[in-house]
């Protein structure tokens, strides 16, 4: 009765490594692990993501950690040029499939990859969360205000203990949720 419990903390503390895989093509993901405890990257068709406005969560749905989670927090990765066109690019097309507010459920990350850039939205936590429209929009002048103009970097999403928006260049087996909080720099 225990080892399924364990079983999903440990897909869970899984799911905050996942590497873009070998070969990914221009597009907007999602990335989970199934049942199987296999990583799943599912390339997401332009507009598939339902556009309906969501319920609101019940408050008892959510941590008590969220309550607590430090606003403004970054991660730069200071001296990490980005090419200006795709960085724009991935953050528009992630803005895009993530506008509408939607769950993320717990271990379950969205990641949109353009040319050398990968801008993304981790759920770390074992909780579903609501983004709230804007995210993405918020969380580029975060970055941006921290870290400096097309400067690699992450930004705790407020009010979320595990939610963290970035942007990155990619390459094959970037573990992107993984090394969004990796730097020591918090501001360039």
């Amino acid at each position: 009765m225990l080892a399924k419990p364990l079983l999903i903390l440990g897909l869970m503390a899984i799911a905050s490594s996942f590497e873009i895989p070998q070969g990914a093509t221009d597009g907007v993901y999602r990335a989970y692990i199934n049942e199987s405890g296999n990583e799943v990257h599912e390339l997401i068709p332009a507009g598939a993501i339902d556009i309906s406005p969501r319920e609101p969560m019940p408050h008892d749905a959510l941590s008590e950690g969220t309550w607590l989670a430090k606003r403004g927090q970054a991660w730069c990765g200071c001296g990490f040029g980005m090419d200006h066109g795709s960085c724009d690019a991935a953050n528009n097309a992630l803005s895009k499939h993530l506008n509408n507010g939607p769950i993320i459920n717990g271990g379950v990350a969205f990641y949109s990859v353009v040319g050398s850039s990968v801008a993304f939205l981790c759920n770390r936590d074992s909780f579903p969360a609501q983004v709230f429209s804007g995210s993405v929009v918020i969380g580029a002048r975060q970055v941006t205000a921290a870290c400096g103009y097309y400067i690699a970097g992450t930004w705790r999403v407020d009010g979320f203990k595990d939610m963290d928006y970035g942007y990155m260049n990619w390459y094959n087996g970037l573990n992107f949720c993984g090394n969004a909080e990796n730097s020591p720099q918090h501001h360039c």
